[in-house]
């Protein structure tokens, strides 16, 4: 199970979702790369720079380390707490750890806490005053995650409801617009699948997944 570890690890922090969007001082650097390694060793200097510093970058670097332990609820709780340290104002931060927790909420089989996490950033964004065209990209990267844990779930209405809202706020986004392909797919709608993955190649010519599935819609 050990040689895992950096490949979960990894995973997670390889997301768009997860480029860390904040500076960091040398104590996170350390204590972060350490938990794709040893997140045994991590989670014990998180805890001794806690002792130090409350600050969220000590906090997300103790969650890193349980999600390396593959202590998924309680890296998720954990996330929780690093998002509430963290300004209102500071959506990008925000957004970031909440899109995160949902990601250790998942793992960890609750995905009724990750839609419920994602809710919540979702509507403190809808009732806040921010730059426009920064609350439209982050949004819309929240209702992609929600759509698709929805989609997964046989929400699939649902997930499509969210697609068309983050389509109207990013319209060229190759990813919303290959998930709601697939969606339409799954609803059996195969004219509006056709019709987003042709979106899709239109921007990305050499895009695989839209390609294969322009040949299924052929094929039925």
């Amino acid at each position: 199970m050990r040689t895992l570890l950096p490949v979960l690890f990894t995973a997670l922090l390889a997301s768009p979702a997860f480029a860390v969007p904040f500076v960091q001082p040398p104590a996170y650097k350390e204590c972060t790369t350490l938990a794709a390694k040893d997140p045994q060793a991590a989670l014990a200097k998180a805890d001794e720079w806690l002792r130090m510093d409350d600050g969220f970058a000590a906090h997300h670097c103790r969650a890193m380390a349980l999600y390396g332990l593959r202590q998924f609820t309680e890296a998720a709780q954990a996330l929780e707490l690093v998002r509430g340290k963290i300004l209102a104002d500071n959506i990008a931060l925000r957004t970031y750890v909440a899109r995160q927790g949902a990601k250790a909420w998942s793992s960890a089989g609750r995905t009724d806490a990750a839609i419920a996490l994602l809710d919540t950033q979702i509507q403190e964004m809808s009732v806040g005053k921010f730059d426009n065209a920064t609350e439209a990209k982050l949004s819309a990267e929240l209702l992609l995650d929600r759509a698709r844990l929805r989609r997964t779930f046989g929400q699939v209405t649902a997930a499509v409801q969210d697609l068309d809202h983050a389509i109207s706020l990013s319209p060229l986004n190759e990813a919303v617009l290959m998930e709601r392909a697939l969606a339409f797919e799954q609803l059996g709608d195969l004219a509006l699948a056709k019709q987003d993955a042709q979106a899709v190649l239109r921007l990305e010519p050499t895009h695989a997944e839209a390609a294969d599935l322009m040949r299924r819609v052929r094929d039925r």
